[in-house]
């Protein structure tokens, strides 16, 4: 949630709407659905009736606002300047968690507390790593589960290897003297699940003459929390996560997440309210680079590449293209690795359906825009999918078995890393 949307500045923002349409056909639910309450105007209507009172929540049309995939198209289109995103936000804390309590749960007693996450991955490793996920799928017992508990099965992928962070400072030095160090945001999902892209971001630092450095006490960003309206958690994370980097002098702090990313940039406005953290959030903020923005624009990047010959297509995330305003710097690194041939993606930016756990809380919504995300892959003719967001990374591998398609996915510091070596 970005909190420069006040709450009680909601009625002023919700009458800007003008009701032009601009927003049906970029809005990745509506244009599946065409269904005029699923789009952005209708959701505006729908939260100027909650905050009025208007609405009896009995109805059941509260949970419209849980439809939309905070996406941001709508907004980085509308001709009156209105940002539905961060007015849904506002309007899930008015009714936090009442749709889905058990996102709370996940949220606040799990996700908010790393040392949990990590021991849940323990049975997780032992799930795949023994042999028990062959013997699973090979005997049907996940067709016999309940739909949204096989689903999880779907989500992993092929391998996770053991986290690079475990709550203690670690620094990561290359072979030879750096020139500066910089701090690195392991994230969650980067951290426990996709390991191998933590461990090429790290990989990539090294070669371009950088010390890594990830302080003692990292948290998740609490994009899962302000997602779903727990912004007082969101805010307790946040602080957590100022404390732990303060300490550190490192001019950058690093991220490969494109949702840790928008997450992060944005805690000045997030902290706005606090007298005690505001300040240190700002001077946060402003040391937050995504990779990609880090290598093109902050230092001289090495070329030191080996030719790797691959056809190429980029899948941008909407919290790095829209949300950071990044969007010419991963493209213009497949450009620059030798032997990449680069072919655009029509409706690259399109939200893939991922965003967060939409793909398991409105499962036929997600398949649907991912399937339009998949047809357009298939038209490329590309051999490698590149993105930059592990959620973008889970629901693409879906996609992947779904079509059927033998496409690689690929992180890009990790087509990055591969580059580097030999």
């Amino acid at each position: 949630m970005n909190s420069k949307t006040e709450s009680k500045n909601l009625s002023e923002a919700l009458l800007k709407c003008a009701r032009c349409g601009m927003c049906l056909p970029v809005c990745p639910v509506y244009r599946e659905t065409l269904i005029e309450t699923d789009s952005p105007r209708a959701r505006l209507a729908l939260i100027r009736s909650i905050e009025t009172g208007a609405l009896n929540e009995k109805r059941g049309y509260i949970h419209k606002i849980y439809d939309c995939t905070t996406c941001m198209a709508c907004s980085h289109t509308c001709p009156s300047g209105v940002h539905p995103d961060e007015l849904i936000s506002v309007a899930r804390t008015m009714v936090c968690k009442k749709p889905f309590p058990l996102q709370k749960i996940i949220t606040n007693n799990l996700i908010s507390y790393p040392g949990r996450l990590r021991n849940l991955m323990v049975p997780v490793n032992i799930y795949q790593k023994t042999g028990i996920r062959r013997l699973v799928k090979s005997t049907g017992v996940l067709d016999l589960l309940p739909e949204r508990l096989s689903r999880f099965d779907s989500m992993l992928p092929k391998t996770i290897g053991a986290p690079i962070y475990r709550g203690e400072k670690i620094t990561f030095v290359a072979e030879k003297e750096a020139k500066d160090c910089v701090a690195y945001f392991p994230g969650c999902a980067q951290n426990l699940v996709f390991t191998s892209v933590a461990r090429s971001t790290i990989e990539v630092l090294l070669k371009n003459d950088r010390r890594v450095f990830i302080p003692e006490g990292v948290v998740c960003c609490g994009m899962p929390h302000a997602g779903y309206g727990e912004l007082e958690e969101a805010k307790r994370l946040a602080r957590k996560n100022i404390d732990a980097y303060e300490a550190s002098t490192d001019e950058f702090i690093i991220t490969d997440c494109a949702t840790c990313g928008s997450t992060l940039k944005n805690y000045d406005s997030l902290l706005a309210d606090d007298p005690v953290y505001a300040p240190r959030a700002r001077m946060f903020s402003k040391k937050v680079r995504d990779i990609t923005e880090f290598l093109l624009k902050d230092i001289s990047l090495n070329h030191n590449f080996r030719k790797l010959n691959v056809k190429a297509t980029y899948h941008e995330p909407c919290h790095l293209g829209r949300g950071q305003g990044i969007k010419e710097a991963p493209r213009k690194l497949l450009r620059e690795i030798l032997g990449v041939n680069f072919i655009e993606m029509n409706e690259a930016d399109s939200c893939c359906g991922g965003a967060g756990s939409y793909t398991l809380t409105h499962r036929q919504l997600s398949m649907k825009i991912l399937d339009r995300k998949m047809r357009n892959l298939k038209d490329s003719g590309a051999e490698v999918i590149i993105t930059a967001c592990p959620g973008c990374e889970i629901q693409l591998a879906q996609g992947l078995k779904r079509s059927k398609q033998k496409v690689k996915l690929m992180h890009l510091v990790e087509l990055l890393a591969e580059a580097y070596r030999g």
